[in-house]
């Protein structure tokens, strides 16, 4: 009797955490999926900068931008997990935000950092090809736990200046 108590135990924790992982693989493969043309939105008219937040918590940058209504924080903001894709020869202004820890956040030859409670501004020119690796490098907080990289920003040729691939929602707003 005592043998199939734990056993049931054993199974209904198992159970739980194996939907726990298999809804993280679907987030991140959500956001991860391969998009095209179709999939893209026009966030700035050509020589205006897109205004992206680069929010940092638990070692991962998460990028937000609003949404159809114009305005940050709501339920249209598109986000991007770990990966963002920018258009060549366009103006992006950054910002950068902490839930956290400080982090620095370094992107070709500029270097800011991501304080909680504050927002700091970084402008940036997207060259005509590349990608960047986003690593961790906190300026708190415990690194050897973490992986070493936050994120990645490509430059993708295919998107038109304004142009970026269209991101997931945030979780609870579908």
């Amino acid at each position: 009797m005592q043998g199939s108590r734990l056993s049931f135990r054993s199974a209904t924790v198992m159970m739980l955490l194996s939907a726990i992982c298999l809804s993280s693989v679907w987030r991140i493969r959500r956001s991860g999926k391969s998009q095209g043309a179709a999939d893209t939105v026009t966030l700035a008219e050509p020589g205006q900068p897109i205004e992206i937040v680069v929010h940092g918590r638990d070692f991962v940058w998460r990028f937000l931008s609003a949404g159809r209504d114009g305005i940050h924080d709501t339920i249209d903001d598109l986000v991007w997990y770990n990966r963002l894709e920018l258009p060549p020869r366009t103006p992006v202004n950054f910002v950068l935000r902490s839930d956290d820890y400080i982090y620095t956040f370094s992107l070709a030859d500029l270097q800011s950092i991501a304080i909680p409670g504050l927002d700091n501004a970084l402008q940036f020119e997207t060259p005509e090809s590349g990608s960047f690796t986003l690593e961790v490098d906190p300026l708190c907080g415990f690194r050897p736990y973490h992986d070493d990289i936050m994120g990645t920003i490509s430059i993708d040729p295919a998107l038109r200046p304004g142009e970026v691939h269209e991101g997931d929602r945030v979780a609870g707003t579908e």
